[in-house]
């Protein structure tokens, strides 16, 4: 349980460094979608390798590679599996039932209920208490995001118009971030997961 000293002192901390509020990225930093999708394509691997005989590392290795190339062209727009399996059973020669009972596997990606990490339910919820200007940002459709919204209780945290979806079918870079700002960017305060696409 942080005091209120703690409070203000973290309050004080953040106006004498210039943060005017916190952006906050969703997948991965505030849940593990990162596992789930790690899971699935596994979960598809191995059915592909027990339908065809395939050394499962071949399957891991096809799909990952297969994925990593779409995701340049298609990005997260879950969509893309249909284009990634299509090539996935072309290379590996899967038969259709094949192909459709691992696509259906990574489809479950999107229905199945996450959680917010420990730590960043307690972050939230302090400056929550707090009261300091927040925004969420997320890279994923539309759909999927209502229900993460949903599953993970983030309007306990953040007002609707405070959570800001980038373009499934773009990239997550600096102008999308500037987009959810209704500051300069210079005066947030960032916390993400990933060097690329938040820092």
């Amino acid at each position: 349980m942080v005091n209120e000293t703690a409070e203000k002192n973290f309050t004080n901390w953040c106006y004498r460094v210039g943060i005017e509020a916190w952006a906050v990225d969703v997948d991965d930093t505030l849940c593990p979608t990162g596992p789930l999708f790690r899971n699935k394509m596994l979960q598809a691997c191995q059915l592909i390798s027990g339908n065809h005989g395939l050394e499962l590392e071949l399957c891991q290795k096809t799909l990952r590679e297969i994925n990593d190339e779409c995701y340049r062209t298609h990005y997260v727009n879950q969509l893309r599996w249909g284009t990634v399996m299509e090539l996935v059973a072309s290379k590996l020669d899967l038969s259709r039932k094949t192909h459709d009972e691992a696509l259906g596997i990574l489809m479950e990606i999107y229905n199945t209920p996450i959680k917010l990490f420990h730590d960043a339910e307690e972050f939230l919820a302090f400056i929550t208490k707090i009261q300091f200007p927040r925004i969420a940002v997320t890279h994923a459709d539309s759909d999927w995001t209502g229900k993460k919204i949903e599953w993970l209780g983030l309007y306990r945290y953040f007002d609707p118009k405070d959570i800001h979806i980038v373009d499934m079918n773009g990239p997550k870079g600096p102008d999308e971030w500037r987009r959810a700002f209704g500051r300069r960017p210079s005066c947030y305060g960032g916390i993400g997961d990933s060097r690329l696409s938040d820092a």
